[in-house]
C-alpha cells in the first residue's frame, strides 16, 4: 500500500487534456465529526473521486461522485449509510478528493486510480482480483475451446481469420475478453460437449479414423456419455471433427444459433414427456450457452460500434472532447479553437481511430470498456452528443 499524504495529487492521468490539472484536496482529522465539519465548509458540489485514508496515509478506498459534497456527507449519517461505509469512516483519519467535468470522467478516473492505488476496501476494478482471459478456439490437430491468457493470434484482428494449419484448413483463433470465472467455465465445458469436442490435455495423442485404422477405445467417458466425438482413438474422422469445429466458430462469432434453438425443442419435448429432470438439465446447458453468446455479443458490439467522439461539457460549460476507440476510452482533450488546435487534434483523431488488430481486444481494457457500455446503456441520451471520427476530423478543419 502506498501512502497518499506528501502528495500534491493523486497521481497523473491517462485521461486528463495536456496542460490542464484537476483541484485536488486533503483534510486530516482524528475524529468523524472533525472531518465531518470540513467536508461541510470545503467540498463542492461538483462531480469528482475521493480517497479514504487511515492513520498511516495509506489510501483504503476510493469512489466516484456526482456530487463529491452529498457522497462524503453521506459517510456522516449513521441511520443512512451501510455497514461497509461505517467500517470504512472507522478507520478514515483523512479524505482527499479531485474535481472531474462531468460524472463519466469521475467514472474512469475511479477506476485508473483503483487500479494504481489498489485500495485494500474495492474490489470491483482490482487488477489482480478481477481476472480477465479470451474464449480460445484451437490447439491441434483437434481444436476445441478453452481460456487463454493471451489471444491466439495477435496480428489478427479479433475474432481472427482462419488460419491455415498442416493438417487440412482450421479454424482457430480468440474471442473476448470476458472476465474469468465459474460461469464461464461452465459454459466452455457445455460447449465442448454440445459440439463433440475434445478437452483432454495437449499431450493426448489423436489419432483419427482412416481406412485401415481399426477403433480402439477412447481415454476417458466422454465419448460414451455423448459428448465427445473421440478423436483420440479413431472414433471419427478428421473432416467429422472438423464440421463440429466450423459449428463451434459459427457459434461463437454469433452467426449460429442453432445450439440455443434445439435445447429449446428439446427441452420442449421433455416436458411434454414429463421428464422435467432432464428438461431441467437442458434448460441449465441452454442457459449456459445464451449467456456466453450475450457475452461475446457486447465485446463485439462494442469493438465495432462504440468508436466516436464523446463530447461534454463541466458546470461552467467548459467542452471536452473523449475519444472512444472499439469500445475504449483512450483520450480527453479540449476541441479545436483555431487552426494550430485543429492541425494536433486532427493528427490525434487520426491516430487514435486508424488504429486495428489485435490491440483493439487486449483484456487490459476490459474494464473501461464494460464502464463504457454500462454508461450508454444506462443513459440512452447521450448518444446524442456524440461524433462519428469523420465529423470530428472535419470539425477540425474549420
Amino acid at each position: 500500500m502506498q501512502s497518499l499524504f506528501g502528495s500534491l495529487d493523486f497521481g497523473p492521468s491517462s485521461l486528463w487534456p495536456a496542460g490542464t490539472a484537476a483541484p485536488f484536496t486533503t483534510i486530516e482529522g482524528r475524529r468523524a465529526p472533525e472531518l465531518s465539519k470540513q467536508v461541510r465548509l470545503l467540498s463542492p458540489r461538483q462531480p469528482g473521486v475521493y480517497g479514504m485514508v487511515d492513520c498511516h496515509g495509506d489510501l483504503i478506498y476510493v469512489g466516484k461522485a456526482k456530487n463529491l459534497r452529498s457522497r462524503l456527507l453521506s459517510y456522516f449519517r449513521p441511520k443512512s449509510r451501510d455497514r461497509r461505509s461505517a467500517r470504512i469512516i472507522s478507520r478514515t483519519k483523512g479524505i482527499a478528493w479531485e474535481h472531474s467535468p462531468c460524472e463519466f470522467f469521475a467514472l474512469l478516473r475511479e477506476l485508473e486510480l483503483i487500479r494504481r492505488w489498489r485500495p485494500s476496501r474495492n474490489v470491483a476494478g482490482q487488477p489482480l482480483r478481477r481476472q480477465h482471459a479470451y474464449v480460445t478456439l484451437g490447439r491441434a490437430p483437434a481444436p476445441y475451446v478453452f481460456l487463454s491468457r493471451k489471444p491466439q493470434d495477435r496480428a489478427s484482428p479479433s475474432p481472427p481469420t482462419p488460419l491455415p494449419q498442416s493438417e487440412g484448413s482450421m479454424l482457430t483463433g480468440s474471442f473476448g475478453p470476458l472476465r474469468v470465472g465459474l460461469r464461464v467455465l461452465q459454459a466452455l465445458r457445455h460447449l465442448n460437449d454440445w459440439f463433440g469436442l475434445r478437452d483432454c490435455p495437449q499431450p493426448q495423442p489423436m489419432l483419427f479414423r482412416v481406412d485401415g485404422v481399426a477403433p480402439g477405445s477412447a481415454a476417458c467417458l466422454r465419448h460414451e456419455l455423448g459428448t465427445c466425438l473421440g478423436p483420440c482413438a479413431a472414433l471419427c474422422t478428421k473432416e467429422q471433427y472438423d464440421t463440429q469445429t466450423r459449428r463451434a466458430w459459427g457459434f461463437l462469432e454469433g452467426d449460429d444459433e442453432t445450439p440455443l434453438l434445439e435445447l429449446d425443442r428439446a427441452m420442449q419435448e421433455a416436458a411434454a414427456a414429463q421428464r422435467y429432470e432432464r428438461a431441467a438439465q437442458l434448460r441449465d446447458r441452454r442457459e449456459s450457452l445464451a449467456w456466453l453468446r450475450q457475452q461475446l455479443e457486447r465485446v463485439r458490439e462494442a469493438r465495432e460500434r462504440f468508436s466516436f467522439v464523446y463530447q461534454v461539457s463541466d458546470q461552467e460549460g467548459k467542452r471536452f472532447w473523449f475519444l472512444i476507440h472499439a469500445g475504449r476510452p483512450l483520450h480527453c482533450l479540449l476541441p479545436p479553437v483555431d487552426r494550430a488546435s485543429g492541425r494536433k487534434v486532427h493528427a490525434l483523431l487520426q491516430s487514435v481511430f486508424m488504429e486495428t488488430g489485435a490491440d483493439l481486444a487486449r483484456y487490459e481494457y476490459a474494464d473501461s470498456t464494460a464502464l463504457v457500455l454500462a454508461w450508454f446503456r444506462k443513459h440512452p441520451k447521450e448518444w446524442k452528443k456524440t461524433l462519428q471520427p469523420a465529423q470530428a476530423l472535419a470539425l477540425c478543419e474549420c
